[in-house]
Formats: C-alpha cells, sequence, structure tokens
C-alpha cells in the first residue's frame, strides 16, 4: 500500500486553486505550496488533516488578474493539533484571526507562524494563547490595540510586529518572560510612553527597532547594558536627554540610528570610539550640537514623570546663540573622528554640500583623546580605544551639519550662505539674479560666437567634400589594392570593370624612322603609366608594344589614370629633337559597351577575354545632362585658350617638339564593333569636377570632338638644361602589376 506523507511543489508554475485531492491524503505531515500562482481561499478541509505538521501557503501570486490566496483564515486550522509550522506571507488574507488557532495554551504545538504582509486586521491578542512560540511574525497588516504579549512566551526568540496599528504602551511581559528574545521589531506603530527599565532583562537581545512611533520621555541608560545588542533603532520618536557615556557598553554594537528625536541634546560621547564594530551612525533631526549648549531647545523637567532627573520636556527658545557657543576646531568632532578632503550634496534640501566624516589613524586617536579636556577627553582610557577598527571606508557617520556648526560646508552653485546665531548656523539661499544686461550681452555675444562658429564649420565641410584630402584618396586605393584585380569568385558571377587602352599614333612609322630615340621616350612613357597605374589601382590587362591595356575597379580612377597620364606626359622633358613636319599623338581610348553604357561584364576568370571589346571600356555612365555641362564648360574655353595657342604656333616650329604631346582621344565599339571617337566621353556622367580640376591644373584645353591639347612648347624650351638630368618617374620596387611583374 502507497501512503503519500508529504506534497512540496514550491517555486513552480503551479495556477488554479489549491487542489482538492489533497483532502485524501489523510496522513500527509508537509504541505508546502509556496511560491507559485495559485488563487482563491485556503479550503476548510485543511483542518482534517490531522497529521499536517507544516502548511506553507505563503507567497501566491495569483494568475492574470487574480489575486493569490484571499478571504479569511479558517478556523478549522485549529483542529491540526500537530501543525508545527503555519506560513501564510505575501498573500491578500483578510478578516481577524480565528479564536481556535491557538487554543490549547502550553499543548498548542505552533513553534512558527507567519502572517506577514497581508491585509488581516483587529486584535491580536488571540495569538497570546500559543504558548509554544519560537518565532513570530506579524508585520505589515492591519493589526490594532496593544501588542501582544503573553507569559507563556518563554520560548520566542523573534517578535516582528512593525508597520501595523499597534497602539499602547511597551508590553512589560515580553521583558519578563520572553527573556531569551533576540530580535524585537516594533517600528511603525503608534506605541506610547516610555522603555520601561526592565527591558535589560532581554539579556539576548541582539535587534531592538522601536523607530517610527510616540515614545517619549530620556531612553533609559538600561538598553546600552545588552550586551548581545547589535542593531539599535530609536529614530523617528519624541526621545530628549543626552547619549549616555555607556554607550561604549554594547561592544558588539554595529548600527545606531538616533535621528529625528529633537529633544536630543548634548554631544556625541566619546566614549563611542570603544565600538570598534560599528558600521553606520545617524545623527539627524537633534539638537545635539559640538557645544553642548541645548540649542535651539530649552529641556525643563517633566513634573509627571516617576524619575524627575531623567524626564524631562523640550520647549523652543530663541535661535540666538553665545560666544561660548561656538565650538573649537577640536571640539567639533568626537575626538576620534575626522573630516575628509572629499565632499558631496547633502540628500535633503539644504542646497549645501559637505565633508565626509571618517575614523581616525588608532594612534592619532589615542593621543587627541588623552589630550583634549573636559567632556570631550577620554583620559587615560584613551589608550584602551581599539587598535583594530573596521576600515573607514566601511563606516558610514551621518551626522548633520548643525552638530559641528556647519564647518566645511558650502552652499551650491547659484545659492549663497547666510550665516546666523554668532556664525554657529549657516543657511544657503538662493543668490541674486544677475543684472538683465549682463545676461542680454552674454547672450548676444554667445549667439554670434555660435554663427560664426557654424559658418567655418560649413565651409571646412564644403571644401573637404571639394577637395577630398589627398590622404583619403590613398587609403581608398590601399584597400582596392588589397582587393587585387576585379574578377569572379565563381562561375555565373558577374563583375563590373572600367577598362582603358593607351596607343601613341604613328608609333611604327617614328620607330622605324628613329629607332634609339623612339625606345628611350618608350621607357620614359611605360614609367609613366606604371606610376600613374600603381597611383588609381589599376591592373594591367595586356600589353603591346606602345599599347596599355589597363582595368580598374570604378571609372573615376580610370578617368583620373587617363588625366594624370596626359599631365605626366605634356609636362615631361623629352630632350629628342624631331624634324619640325613630324608628329605623333597618344591616344587613350574609351568605348561603348553593349548597352550604351561605358562598362563590361566579366565572367568566370580575372578577365574573360572572349566578353570584352578589343577597343577600351571606360565603366561610366554617359548622362546626357553631364555630357551637356562639360560640352558647355568646353565651348567657353575653346574662345579662351585659342588666342593662347595662336601666339604659341611661331615658337612652337622653333623648339624641341614633343613627341607625346598629350592629344588624349576617345575611341570604342558598340555591339557590331562599329568605333565611335568623341574626346569628351571619357569625362561624361558624374566626373566633370575631375574635368575641371585636371584640365585647369595643367593648362589644357577640352572641347568637344577635339583632343586635349597640352602647353605650349615654349615650357619645354626653358627646361631645356635639365634634360639630361631629368629622371624618369619610377614606381617602388616591389610593387607586382599584373601582366608587368615587380617595377
Amino acid at each position: 500500500m502507497f501512503c503519500l506523507i508529504s506534497s512540496r511543489a514550491a517555486n513552480s508554475w503551479i495556477e488554479g486553486t489549491i487542489p482538492s485531492t489533497l483532502r485524501r491524503m489523510h496522513n500527509l505531515t508537509r504541505i508546502n505550496l509556496s511560491n507559485s500562482y495559485m488563487y482563491g481561499t485556503i479550503p476548510e478541509w485543511m483542518g482534517e488533516l490531522q497529521h499536517l505538521e507544516l502548511l506553507n501557503l505563503g507567497t501566491m501570486a495569483g494568475s492574470g488578474y487574480t489575486t493569490g490566496l484571499n478571504g479569511p483564515i479558517p478556523s478549522q486550522l485549529g483542529k491540526l493539533q500537530k501543525l508545527k509550522e503555519l506560513i501564510l506571507e505575501s498573500n491578500y488574507l483578510s478578516g481577524t484571526l480565528p479564536p481556535q488557532l491557538c487554543e490549547g495554551g502550553d499543548n498548542n504545538s505552533l513553534l512558527l507562524m507567519n502572517l506577514r504582509a497581508n491585509s488581516l486586521e483587529g486584535s491580536a491578542s488571540v495569538l497570546e494563547g500559543c504558548g509554544s512560540l519560537v518565532q513570530l511574525d506579524i508585520s505589515s497588516n492591519n493589526f490594532s490595540g496593544p501588542l501582544p504579549a503573553s507569559t507563556l512566551w518563554d520560548t520566542l526568540t523573534t517578535y516582528q510586529a512593525s508597520y501595523n496599528i499597534f497602539s499602547g504602551v511597551f508590553p512589560c511581559n515580553l521583558c519578563h518572560n520572553a527573556q531569551i528574545l533576540e530580535t524585537l521589531d516594533i517600528s511603525h506603530n503608534r506605541i506610547q510612553g516610555q522603555i520601561p527599565n526592565t527591558i535589560t532583562l532581554l539579556s539576548g537581545l541582539k535587534t531592538l527597532i522601536l523607530g517610527s512611533n510616540e515614545f517619549t520621555g530620556t531612553l533609559t541608560e538600561n538598553v546600552y547594558y545588552l550586551p548581545g545588542l547589535k542593531v539599535l533603532d530609536i529614530s523617528n520618536n519624541k526621545f530628549v536627554g543626552t547619549i549616555p557615556t555607556a554607550i561604549e557598553y554594547p561592544f558588539g554594537l554595529t548600527t545606531a540610528d538616533f535621528s529625528n528625536n529633537t529633544g536630543f541634546t548634548g554631544i556625541l560621547p566619546p566614549q563611542t570610539g570603544f565600538l570598534y564594530n560599528l558600521q553606520k551612525v545617524r545623527i539627524t533631526g537633534t539638537s545635539m550640537s559640538c557645544s553642548g549648549v541645548i540649542t535651539p531647545y530649552n529641556v525643563t523637567t517633566n513634573a509627571s514623570c516617576n524619575d524627575p532627573t531623567r524626564c524631562t520636556t523640550p520647549s523652543l527658545i530663541s535661535g540666538e546663540s553665545h560666544p561660548g557657543a561656538v565650538c573649537s576646531d577640536e571640539e567639533l568632532l568626537p575626538c576620534f573622528l575626522r573630516f575628509s578632503n572629499d565632499s558631496m550634496p547633502r540628500e535633503d534640501s539644504s542646497n549645501m554640500r559637505c565633508k565626509f566624516i571618517m575614523r581616525k589613524p588608532p594612534e592619532q586617536a589615542k593621543i587627541d583623546c588623552a589630550q583634549r579636556s573636559g567632556a570631550y577627553t577620554l583620559g587615560n582610557s584613551a589608550q584602551y580605544l581599539p587598535d583594530i577598527v573596521k576600515d573607514s571606508t566601511e563606516q558610514s557617520w551621518i551626522i548633520h551639519p548643525s552638530y559641528y556648526q556647519y564647518r566645511g560646508c558650502t552652499c551650491l552653485q547659484g545659492y549663497s550662505p547666510v550665516w546666523d546665531a554668532n556664525g554657529t548656523i549657516m543657511k544657503c539661499v538662493e543668490a541674486p539674479a544677475v543684472d538683465k544686461r549682463t545676461v542680454i550681452m552674454v547672450s548676444a555675444i554667445s549667439a554670434v560666437a555660435g554663427l560664426a562658429l557654424l559658418a567655418v564649420l560649413v565651409l571646412l565641410a564644403q571644401l573637404y567634400l571639394r577637395t577630398r584630402p589627398k590622404w583619403l584618396r590613398e587609403r581608398i586605393m590601399q584597400a582596392k589594392r588589397r582587393q587585387g584585380a576585379p574578377k569572379c569568385t565563381k562561375p555565373g558571377d558577374k563583375v563590373r570593370v572600367s577598362i582603358v587602352v593607351t596607343d601613341v599614333k604613328d608609333f611604327s612609322a617614328l620607330t622605324g624612322q628613329y629607332h634609339e630615340l623612339m625606345m628611350k621616350a618608350m621607357g620614359a612613357h611605360n614609367n609613366i603609366l606604371r606610376k600613374a597605374c600603381h597611383t588609381h589601382a589599376g591592373y594591367v590587362m595586356d600589353q603591346e608594344g606602345d599599347s596599355w591595356t589597363v582595368a580598374f575597379h570604378e571609372p573615376q580612377d580610370a578617368v583620373a589614370f587617363s588625366l594624370q597620364v596626359q599631365q605626366a606626359l605634356s609636362q615631361k622633358v623629352w630632350g629628342v629633337r624631331l624634324p619640325t613636319h613630324s608628329h605623333s599623338d597618344v591616344t587613350v581610348g574609351s568605348g561603348l559597351g553593349h548597352n550604351g553604357t561605358f562598362s563590361n561584364t566579366l565572367s568566370a576568370g580575372p578577365f574573360a577575354s572572349g566578353q570584352l571589346h578589343k577597343a577600351a571600356e571606360t565603366a561610366t555612365a554617359a548622362g546626357k545632362d553631364a555630357a551637356a555641362g562639360i560640352s558647355r564648360m568646353q565651348q567657353s574655353l575653346d574662345a579662351q585658350q585659342q588666342q593662347e595657342q595662336d601666339c604659341q604656333v611661331a615658337s612652337r616650329t622653333q623648339s624641341f617638339l614633343n613627341p607625346f604631346s598629350a592629344s588624349f582621344t576617345s575611341s570604342g565599339r558598340s555591339d557590331t564593333g562599329r568605333s565611335s571617337s568623341s574626346g569628351v566621353e571619357l569625362l561624361q556622367a558624374s566626373f566633370t569636377g575631375i574635368a575641371k580640376i585636371f584640365s585647369r591644373r595643367s593648362g589644357s584645353r577640352i572641347s568637344q570632338g577635339s583632343d586635349i591639347k597640352s602647353p605650349g612648347s615654349w615650357q619645354q624650351q626653358q627646361q631645356q638644361q635639365q634634360c639630361d638630368s631629368d629622371p624618369l618617374p619610377q614606381l617602388p620596387r616591389g610593387i607586382g602589376v599584373p601582366g608587368l611583374g615587380a617595377l
């Protein structure tokens, strides 16, 4: 026979209500359905599982628009005589606690009850019947009335009842009966009165949180006689008096919060330095001061108090101060503390920034605490200050600037300090507005400067776009050289390529007549083409005598190559004298492709010659608009340079003639093989800017249907003396050009 004794589905994705199939499992001892997506109410049949020891239905998220568990706690749970742990936290339970829940007194088996973060209300005195409780957490509900405290809770170690509406006074039964209590948190309630002296009976107490209540009177010194105390929070109450020197006794104290108790006065005792485990101290919203003078509160004896020597009532006095209230530099902070060099804005609305407070090195603290006098000294006890303390960066000393009279504090930008009470109180007020005329003047100057800067940036951008820096051009060319020759990666691919073919007119005739001179001139011619080919990332497809066939990645590179070669040939001092009737031209051709564009398609190989026309073809769109623009430009230049050409005719017949005067014509082939010549087609499409730049620099003449002429030969006469020593342009060694090898 199979018997299920435990059901655990915690931290799962289970949705829906609590399954009724669990009702038939009478031998279940543990049910844990926490952290799931269940909803609905706690079924009453849960009370039938008599062997149940743990019931954990905490943190139900619900599903969709439904919440987690809701409704009241069923009274039938009181029938579970063996139940030890009841966890219903973080749900939407409402109503009051059923009286049956804690029936039995000492015989009640509940050890742990966690009902936190629900909407339960009413009195919590029902819980006093659970005599075996070890941990009780009813925080974050709407419980009211007095705090529950039972004479049976001699095993209680954790008592958490914060964030409720409890009222009344501190329950003395806790002090007399729960003497092994370690955690007591009753913060954020409405508890009044004083802390009883009997709290010292809770000798095992480690955490005491009483903040955000309505406690009054002086804080009993007995609180500091709890040897195991680690956390003390009495903030946001109405305590009065001073912090006694007995603060040194809870040597394990790590956190102390005295903030927002306006009745606290006096200084922070130097005995606080003995607490070497202290990590955080908060003293804000009090009347404590380094001077020890009670300002702005005057504490008077409260006649209704049982101990008139301790119980006092604060009353406001004037904000004036006297010279004796001004602290010296040594009195600003306790003798074991110092200001750091760093500061930061305060978190409040004071509009000021103040320096951090840090602990002094142990040796320095011992010296300073021994040398001071009065209430600021430790005397001979200074030698017992701990040698090993928490690192200063781990400690947080949050002390309001009013304690050290705002020394080291400055106002934020836009605020000015205003001192009061003999220079002990500082306020930061908004600085006076700047003169409007100054604002207008500064604004106008800023606007003009901004516009001027914008104009400069626009001009630089235009200059950059028009000139295109040489280094950028070179980097682009380097990238193209690394790509290698234009080629297809696999059969069927199509690659567009621009091709230039050069030719020297009448080369064969001139070579036969002047063989030695033409061979020397051809060497210079080849060097010029090699350099231009490298500069513009070209790849030599074929070289046959004086004719070069060069491939380029883009049309603009082919155009730039052609123009550079023309300029280099026209500026070259050849040192060759020929008869005046002889003349030859160098032709760089460009041809139209199959579809009327300056382009070709490569297929299956680096250069599939079968797909190319023998004539030169440059991959440049022959746009009609671009051609018309160039034609107008050329016509305007014709008239201007015609006069120069007429003036040079006489001198050209008597000068050293240039056998390679740069005359670039364009020739091409259509699909039928017929050539079409147009001297300007090479520059059509989007390269009008390039054509203008090169033509003006070289002084050449551009006209549609005609050659591009070089400058007059009189320039070569001026360079005649240098003709023998003029070096031929060379490419860098080791640069390979396809078809030619290394140059």
